[in-house]
């Protein structure tokens, strides 16, 4: 299976690793499991407050909260650059991190909107 392995960066600190594959090529989704650094502590409580407040099993109840989450989540900055530090230009990135918190799955980790040649260009078959 081709895959992609990224390092992930939340405003320029390194904040984990991953091995993205191929999700829905045609837009331009690949995602993985996440493995955090040391860093990623910093950023976790971001990450599951949007987790908390947009899980649909957790009934986010106030709109207002949710959309600061959201505002919260989008000043992490998140960004993939590639083995070599060549940064990616994917129009979204997502931490899944519900380990331990409402379920046992890893962190997992989700690009989207990945241009198809950027995707084609850094590719390989792991």
């Amino acid at each position: 299976m081709p895959q992609l392995t990224v390092a992930v960066y939340a405003n320029d600190a390194l904040v984990g690793h991953a091995d993205l594959h191929p999700l829905d090529p045609p837009l331009g989704v690949y995602g993985g499991a996440f493995e955090p650094t040391e860093g990623y502590g910093a950023i976790r409580p971001v990450v599951l407050e949007l987790m908390r407040r947009a899980w649909p099993r957790q009934r986010a109840e106030s709109p207002p909260h949710l959309d600061e989450a959201y505002r919260r989540h989008a000043g992490l900055a998140l960004e993939v650059r590639t083995e070599a530090g060549e940064g990616l230009h994917p129009t979204s990135v997502h931490i899944e991190d519900a380990g331990g918190v409402w379920t046992d799955e890893a962190p997992r980790i989700e690009v989207r909107g990945l241009p198809d040649a950027e995707a084609r260009r850094h590719l390989v078959d792991a």
